[in-house]
């Protein structure tokens, strides 16, 4: 009986644990969807953000030199202008003090960023 016991508790740890591995997995996935809208990439076909970054990233996999630096340049663009989007609302939505704050850190020094790379890409000529 006790060795019954100690082996149901041991699937019910197991099997919680699981549980809460795919709630978990689902409320992130959810998540990233979400702030892929607010980035401006489309989320279909049950692409998440993990696989959206994949796929950025793989796209970069066979450059280098003046390739690599012209797609990395582009995709961080996109990224940044996304997280501006986002601190954008966050400065008019949230409650808290230090989340506006931060919101207008992202923004000041995101754009910042943006205008730099852009520079860069003129100055290099990746037109």
């Amino acid at each position: 009986m006790k060795k019954e016991s100690i082996l149901m508790a041991i699937i019910g740890v197991l099997v919680g644990g699981l549980t809460m591995m795919v709630v978990a997995s689902t409320a992130v996935n959810s998540q990233n969807a979400t702030m892929m809208r607010f980035m401006g990439i489309g989320v279909s076909n049950g692409m998440s953000m993990g696989s959206s970054m994949n796929q950025m990233m793989g796209s970069m996999d066979d450059k280098s030199g003046y390739d690599f630096d012209k797609a990395f340049i582009d995709a961080m663009i996109v990224h940044h202008e996304g997280a501006i989007k986002m601190a954008q609302q966050a400065e008019h939505r949230a409650q808290h003090k230090e989340i506006k704050e931060l919101s207008n850190n992202i923004i000041r020094t995101q754009t910042a960023e943006i205008e730099q790379m852009q520079a860069w890409k003129k100055a290099w000529m990746m037109q």
